[in-house]
C-alpha cells in the first residue's frame, strides 16, 4: 500500500511510498547539552533531484520528529565558506547543526527535551534516549516521483560529544606498538 491508498484507508505507511527517498542515520544518544550533530550533504533541489529536502531529528521510542532543518532553503549555500575561494559548485552543498543550544552564529536547529516540555512529552527527546536523523528527498523535478535511491548522494550526520575528563585519563595509558614504533593514544 502506498500514498493515496494509505490516506484513504487511514494507514501510516511510515515513509514507504514513491514520492520521496528516506535515508535514516544509525541510532545515537545525546548525552549532554554540549553534544551536537553536524548535518551535511548535497542540496538536492539545486541538482534537480528534488523539489524539497529536509532532515528531521526523531526519537526512537515514539518515532516522534521533534526538530527539522529545511536543507533546500534555510541552509542554501551554507557550506560555501568551507570551500576554496572561487569554487564554482559551492551552491550544491549545505551544512547545519542540531543541538540543545544556539551556537555563536545562531544557526542551530534546537532539539527540545521531552521532560518538562510545555507541549507534551512527545514534543522532545531527552538525553540518553535513542534517536536518529531521517533525511527526506522529495520528488525528482524530472520524473515527478521520488528520486531513485542511487541517483542521489546520501546526506550524513556526525555526532560530536564532549569528552569526559575521566574517560580521557583512562585512555592516556594506551600504547600501540607496531614494529619498532610505539604510538600513545
Amino acid at each position: 500500500m502506498e500514498g493515496f491508498e494509505a490516506i484513504l484507508n487511514d494507514v501510516n505507511v511510515w515513509a514507504d511510498n514513491r514520492d520521496a527517498v528516506y535515508i535514516e542515520s544509525d541510532y545515537f544518544q545525546l548525552k549532554s547539552d554540549d553534544d551536537f550533530l553536524i548535518l551535511y550533504g548535497v542540496n538536492h533541489e539545486q541538482t534537480g533531484k528534488a523539489v524539497f529536502s529536509n532532515a528531521s531529528f526523531y526519537g526512537a521510542e515514539h518515532f516522534n520528529g521533534v526538530a527539522v532543518a529545511n536543507t533546500t532553503t534555510e541552509f542554501k549555500g551554507s557550506a560555501a565558506e568551507l570551500f576554496p575561494e572561487g569554487y564554482e559548485n559551492e551552491k550544491f552543498y549545505y551544512v547545519c547543526r542540531m543541538s540543545r543550544k544556539i551556537d555563536e552564529q545562531g544557526m542551530d536547529i534546537i532539539v527540545p527535551y521531552s521532560t518538562g516540555n510545555p507541549n507534551g512529552t512527545a514534543f522532545g527527546v531527552d538525553n540518553y534516549q535513542d534517536a536518529s536523523v531521517i533525511f527526506r528527498i522529495y520528488v525528482d523535478k524530472q520524473t515527478l516521483v521520488g528520486p531513485a535511491l542511487f541517483d542521489v548522494i546520501w546526506d550524513r550526520a556526525i555526532l560530536f560529544t564532549k569528552k569526559n575528563s575521566r574517560e580521557k585519563a583512562a585512555f592516556e595509558e594506551i600504547k600501540i606498538k607496531i614494529a619498532s614504533k610505539e604510538i600513545r593514544l
